[in-house]
């Protein structure tokens, strides 16, 4: 799995170039939809778990893409043209999903789904919390970050 796959790392994307005055459509609206799927998630993965570490590492990780974005852009204005941008953005994401890609979207969310609750069945290619709980828990603090996936 790569990151780019992940439709959180477009979100975040949108919000740097946001942010940093790179654009002007407000990517709020992306990031209300997604915190509110990241909820639902988050409720199953802490009822259904092993592992509370993933549990703690998958709303840790969504609180800095997620919450933290979402306040500091809560007061800018909403347009028509966010509206649409989310739109299009979604739609964007499908089609590089499904044509560029190869992937359906379904499966992928299901299969990382699945890594969070079942982590011991999956390797560290296919689940970012398992690539970081192994690198950054441990004595070897220097570990490098490549590859890393935000859910």
């Amino acid at each position: 799995m790569n990151y780019i796959d992940l439709f959180s790392s477009w979100i975040f994307a949108c919000f740097i170039l946001f942010y940093f005055k790179l654009t002007t459509f407000n990517p709020i609206i992306l990031l209300y939809c997604a915190i509110i799927l990241v909820t639902l998630c988050a409720i199953a993965i802490y009822t259904q778990t092993n592992d509370m570490l993933y549990f703690y590492f998958f709303v840790f990780v969504n609180i800095i893409i997620k919450v933290v974005p979402i306040f500091l852009i809560r007061n800018e204005k909403i347009q028509i043209s966010d509206w649409l941008f989310s739109i299009l953005t979604i739609f964007i994401y499908l089609l590089y999903l499904d044509i560029i890609r190869e992937k359906n979207v379904f499966n992928l969310y299901y299969n990382l789904y699945q890594s969070y609750i079942h982590p011991e069945r999956y390797d560290e290619n296919d689940n970012t919390l398992k690539y970081l709980i192994n690198n950054y828990t441990s004595s070897n603090v220097s570990a490098p970050m490549s590859g890393i996936l935000l859910p």
